[in-house]
């Protein structure tokens, strides 16, 4: 059996099977085999999709097929294991969301890279770190003054550039903007624990984001749920909106799948029915 290599930052970004996923893997390989090929670095043998098939094939000496992809560099292997992810798995909107925030990452140094390289190699300057993400350009004469049409978009256009990636990740993540921006403050923010009840489903987003910016404590469950809601009309107009956002933009995405909307539809009439309580609370 061929030894493959694990490597930590790569296996880190996917997303750890549940319990019941783990043990339902290990069935179906022992019974029927390892049906889908490991996929790996062309050049150095890393693990970029399989991880969980194969600890398993090792373990019970099962083999198993190869796949070999080649990458030009490690940030464009990572990009390719996060969309992968983001393709196949039944992930929680929070799992979802913390992929496409990392693929934004690597898409921002990607264009980082290109744009300096492009710069250096037209202008014949040294560009510094920091001058690709420039938006003022009125002390920058190089780039205030340029007006040929090969210029890559970083001025004007690259504020719509930058919300097209936006939009594209909230896609991908099958989530709102708004909900995208609340699992970044919780990436920043949240502890190990509130992030593991995230990945399992056992609690969600806007809840978790109230408790960590303080906006709601964590209450017992003889709590009323109209306490999590804000108490004048527009705040809870405005939750009513955000939420039917979400959803729209959740029906919209096509990564999203069946039983992923239908459990977000569950999670909405939810929100939505304290939400009409906490409106009739105003009178």
């Amino acid at each position: 059996m061929e030894t493959l290599v694990i490597d930590e930052e790569f296996r880190n970004l996917i997303p750890e099977l549940t319990g019941d996923e783990q043990v339902r893997l290990a069935r179906s390989i022992i019974k029927d085999g390892c049906r889908d090929a490991i996929v790996v670095c062309q050049e150095t043998g890393i693990i970029v999709d399989g991880h969980n098939r194969y600890k398993i094939c090792a373990a019970n000496d099962i083999p198993f097929t190869i796949i070999k992809k080649d990458f030009t560099d490690r940030e464009e292997a990572k990009a390719w294991i996060i969309n992968n992810q983001l393709s196949r798995r039944n992930l929680t909107p929070y799992d979802r969301g913390r992929l496409a925030l990392q693929l934004e990452e690597i898409l921002k140094a990607q264009a980082r890279e290109k744009q300096i390289s492009f710069l250096q190699q037209n202008q014949g300057a040294t560009v510094p770190p920091t001058l690709a993400e420039r938006t003022d350009t009125t002390d920058v004469p190089m780039l205030a003054q340029r007006t040929d049409t090969t210029v890559p978009p970083m001025l004007a256009e690259r504020e719509t550039q930058a919300r097209d990636t936006r939009d594209k990740l909230a896609e991908m993540a099958g989530v709102s903007h708004g909900t995208l921006d609340k699992i970044r403050v919780i990436e920043e923010l949240a502890t190990d624990v509130q992030r593991s009840a995230l990945s399992d489903g056992s609690a969600t987003i806007d809840k978790t984001y109230k408790e960590i910016k303080g906006q709601s404590k964590p209450t017992a469950e003889t709590t009323s749920t109209v306490q999590t809601w804000d108490k004048d009309e527009e705040s809870i107009r405005e939750q009513i909106r955000h939420i039917g956002l979400e959803l729209t933009g959740s029906a919209n995405s096509k990564f999203i799948t069946v039983d992923q909307l239908a459990g977000q539809i569950d999670e909405m009439l939810g929100k939505l029915s304290d939400a009409a309580e906490a409106l009739r609370g105003l009178k």
